[in-house]
């Protein structure tokens, strides 16, 4: 198994290419393999649910705020599920904000309530909105994926499986250049894909879409409909 450093995952690659590994040789490809070897791991990384990668974030909500920051490493595209916290249980909300809901509680004329019910991605401002804005503090925990950094020196350092990197990105270079033992490549790196998702996921998780919900997710209580917490339903207030 190569090292997780960006020059492990170059030499890796020549090896599994069959190229030399001498650097004096190898000087004018470095800049090809290192091109291949990110795109390849953002591929991987973006086509997959890799636990591994998963990570919660929690973010406190402020009395009358309307919109919120991602937190860094976890911008829109990589989140799968919000909670808010009541009473200690953390609860689900719903993605997407809709013209129905602002009769209820309409965030323009600045109406608020607790607890929040539903989130939504604003692209002008690359914030998220909250449904109900909230009349009072509390805790947003958000769960996503980690951002994949660049590899761009040579000491950088891959959270992804090295092999499966390696092995991809050698399959591609050996199909530019009309290899033989390119097909073969490709099927080690598909096998290997394939062992590495059933050893990671294997009773694991469940899958999931943006907003929750997803094969196998087990049907959360609905604020509201299904139970009724402290303090809910007190009616819409004006800040």
């Amino acid at each position: 198994m190569p090292g997780r450093l960006l020059s492990d995952l170059v030499n890796a690659t020549r090896a599994e290419a069959g190229h030399s590994l001498s650097p004096a040789m190898g000087v004018n490809d470095v800049g090809t393999i290192t091109y291949l070897i990110n795109r390849t791991q953002n591929e991987l990384a973006y086509s997959y649910d890799w636990p591994n990668l998963q990570i919660d974030r929690d973010i406190t909500l402020v009395a009358h705020q309307r919109y919120y920051q991602y937190p860094d490493d976890m911008p829109f595209e990589q989140v799968g599920h919000m909670w808010v916290q009541l009473n200690a249980v953390w609860n689900i909300i719903e993605y997407g904000i809709y013209p129905e809901h602002f009769a209820i509680w309409n965030s323009d004329l600045g109406f608020i309530s607790w607890p929040v019910q539903r989130w939504m991605h604003n692209y002008d401002s690359n914030l998220f909105e909250c449904w109900p804005i909230p009349s009072q503090q509390g805790n947003l925990r958000l769960r996503g994926f980690k951002e994949i950094p660049e590899l761009r020196d040579p000491s950088d350092e891959c959270i992804m499986d090295p092999t499966m990197i390696v092995l991809f990105t050698a399959a591609e270079l050996l199909a530019r250049e009309n290899a033989k033992d390119g097909p073969m490549k490709l099927q080690k790196a598909q096998a290997y894909l394939r062992r590495l998702q059933t050893r990671q996921t294997a009773h694991k998780r469940r899958p999931f879409v943006i907003g929750g919900g997803g094969t196998g997710d087990m049907k959360q209580p609905r604020i509201g409909i299904d139970y009724i917490p402290p303090g809910y339903g007190s009616g819409p207030a004006r800040p």
